[in-house]
């Protein structure tokens, strides 16, 4: 069954990618998990990233659409990538309840949104979101990005690193605001991020 279930994944057209910490005998271990629809995969190893991701052997030979949280580790895979939106949502919100920024509330609206949309697409049986919906919600989804930039020019970017660092801790850590933004390619079959990311980064580490 395992094998079976190890080799579904390989071949899955969309993967889902995650890993967290565990502590065995008192160290630190790392549980990966690699998931579609129906099946899912665990791995333990007692390190997080690339060598992990090697021996356990799923996205050396991946071939389908990763979504995972931006981790590099994964973006060294050729695959095509996408970004949970579920992450996305953590962020916007926390954009939103720090810095007051009205558009990350309304990103996190339109995200929802078309989850909703795509959901009830799925169970109508239909391949895709028809054309004139996915144009309208591509056109909306840039309008909040471009009011995103606006709101973080370029030097206000660089130092929001420099708000998040923690007490006793001279080393700031990269603040949550380093959001990367994308542009939406529909993925139906998707069911956690909704469509295919390409980029648009908003960067927000310092230089």
């Amino acid at each position: 069954m395992e094998a079976e279930i190890f080799a579904g994944m390989q071949t899955a057209a969309v993967g889902h990618f995650d890993e967290t910490g565990l502590h065995i005998n008192g160290k630190l271990w790392w549980l990966h998990v690699a998931s579609s629809r129906g099946l899912t995969y665990y791995f333990i190893h007692p390190k997080r990233g690339k060598v992990a991701m090697e021996a356990m052997n799923v996205l050396p030979q991946f071939q389908g659409v990763s979504v995972h949280d931006g981790w590099g580790s994964y973006a060294s895979y050729d695959c095509d990538h996408a970004l949970c939106n579920a992450h996305h949502l953590r962020e916007l919100r926390f954009i939103e309840e720090r810095y007051q920024q009205p558009w990350a509330s309304q990103m996190s609206a339109l995200l929802v949104e078309i989850k909703r949309q795509v959901d009830q697409a799925q169970a109508r049986g239909e391949p895709e979101l028809p054309l004139d919906i996915r144009q309208s919600f591509a056109a909306r989804y840039q309008a909040w990005v471009e009011q995103g930039l606006l709101a973080n020019p370029p030097q206000f970017r660089r130092n929001l690193s420099s708000l998040a660092v923690v007490p006793n801790n001279p080393q700031p850590k990269t603040c949550s605001t380093d959001f990367i933004f994308i542009k939406p390619k529909f993925l139906p079959s998707c069911p956690i991020s909704a469509f295919r990311l390409t980029t648009i980064k908003l960067n927000a580490t310092s230089a």
